[in-house]
């Protein structure tokens, strides 16, 4: 199933105020579109690795969607196979952010 937002890409982006037509057309909706796919099969990883594997697998893949901004995993991060098969990732430095 695909998600609606990358769905939605397709439809163009009008001005409710109905002054100017469609708002934003040279945006790159074949790219959007990829993102959205990519964000999506990350997102199902990270659900996944947080059943099987644990909550740093998972945080890893939040991170990858979401940026440097989200939290890193305190440790060691293995993606992918069983355990001891998948890529070490290495350690993530762990920052303390202000909150709020």
């Amino acid at each position: 199933m695909r998600d609606p937002a990358a769905l939605a890409v397709h439809r163009p982006i009008c001005d409710p105020g109905e002054l100017c037509g469609e708002v934003q057309i040279d945006l790159n909706n074949a790219g959007l579109r990829h993102e959205f796919d990519r964000a999506a099969q990350l997102a199902t990883q990270a659900v996944l690795a947080e059943k099987l594997s644990g909550s740093a697998n998972a945080q890893q893949l939040w991170r990858d969607i979401f940026g440097p901004d989200f939290p890193a995993p305190p440790g060691p991060v293995t993606i992918g196979g069983a355990a001891g098969t998948g890529a070490v990732v290495g350690y993530q430095p762990v920052k303390d952010s202000p909150q709020g």
